[in-house]
């Protein structure tokens, strides 16, 4: 059972990477540990090297905090010239 979870988890990250591929500048973030592990996976493919990837711990949030932590996130980021 363990394995068969592992593997759901492997083909939802390859799903995630597909569509994290399209961007420059990535924010992943949550309250467990598989925002590392996804972080691990996209950074050993070598088509994901330009890509800039940052972790953040958070709590959890309803939509709209969500939607407002990364606004903030990357508006800070602009306004600091990080992209």
């Amino acid at each position: 059972m363990h394995n068969k979870e592992e593997g759901e988890h492997l083909k939802y990250f390859k799903k995630i990477q597909k569509e994290v591929e399209k961007f420059d500048d990535v924010l992943i973030f949550g309250p467990t540990d598989a925002k590392n592990e996804l972080k691990e996976l996209l950074k050993e493919n070598q088509m994901n090297s330009h890509i800039r990837i940052e972790i953040k711990t958070s709590d959890k949030m309803t939509e709209n905090q969500i939607q407002a932590y990364v606004r903030n996130h990357f508006s800070e980021n602009q306004r600091l010239g990080l992209k």
